[in-house]
């Protein structure tokens, strides 16, 4: 009949117009770009908050990594987060009790005791510039989900760079870390030479001299202590 709209029509009729998708390219690459300096700026929340929290830190390196943001920056990052971790030579101040009821409220700095009764858990927040050089553990003791959480993305990323010899290398070869093929049930590097394990941990970034040696120094200081996170939360849980 004449007039009449056949399917093929209405759905000419219905589609957008060819300018609506270049304008929404537009916006849309213009959104990318916008946010992508807040996406993939740093591991804090960002904002009034300066330090790193292990719970959103967690969630905002899975999402680098997923982004194909650079790898060696979210290693370095790791490293950072887990060079924090609570150990039992208490060289790195941590306050806690901030918000419970036990402590009324109020935040103390930790003492000998503390530092060996939650050596292994991360701290629920890092502060790390400059000015300041300490941690905090939000309430009376560690929460499992800030170590729980870094233990997960840490492990992801490391099996995904483990298991593609595409990523994390320039070459064909994988991305092996010495820590791997220590025996089964190793023993973990003592306490007190946490902060030569840092220390020693930078010198040895300087000095590698290709990506692939860099991330691997990172990783062999990052997974014994995974190990120890491992250890304190089968203790908690």
């Amino acid at each position: 009949m004449k007039g009449s709209n056949t399917p093929n029509n209405t759905a000419a009729s219905n589609s957008p117009p060819t300018n609506y998708w270049k304008e929404f390219r537009l916006k849309a690459d213009k959104f990318m770009k916008k946010t992508q300096e807040h996406a993939l700026g740093e591991i804090n929340p960002g904002g009034y908050y300066t330090a790193i929290w292990c719970r959103d830190a967690s969630y905002i390196l899975r999402d680098w990594f997923l982004s194909g943001a650079n790898i060696d920056k979210i290693l370095e990052r790791l490293r950072l987060i887990w060079s924090h971790q609570i150990t039992s030579s208490g060289e790195e101040k941590f306050i806690y009790g901030r918000g419970s009821p036990e402590t009324k409220f109020e935040s103390f700095v930790a003492n000998k005791y503390l530092h060996r009764e939650f050596e292994g858990a991360l701290p629920t927040t890092i502060y790390h510039d400059k000015k300041n050089n300490f941690s905090e553990v939000y309430g009376q003791n560690p929460d499992i989900d800030s170590t729980a959480l870094m233990i997960s993305t840490t492990s992801w990323i490391l099996d995904v760079l483990l298991k593609e010899p595409s990523l994390g290398d320039t070459g064909n070869h994988r991305l092996i870390s010495t820590s791997i093929h220590r025996s089964s049930n190793p023993k973990l590097p003592s306490a007190n030479s946490t902060k030569e394990a840092i220390q020693s941990s930078s010198a040895d970034l300087k000095s590698s001299s290709t990506t692939k040696e860099k991330q691997r120094v990172i990783l062999d200081y990052v997974i014994p202590r995974l190990r120890k996170g491992l250890i304190i939360l089968t203790v908690v849980i």
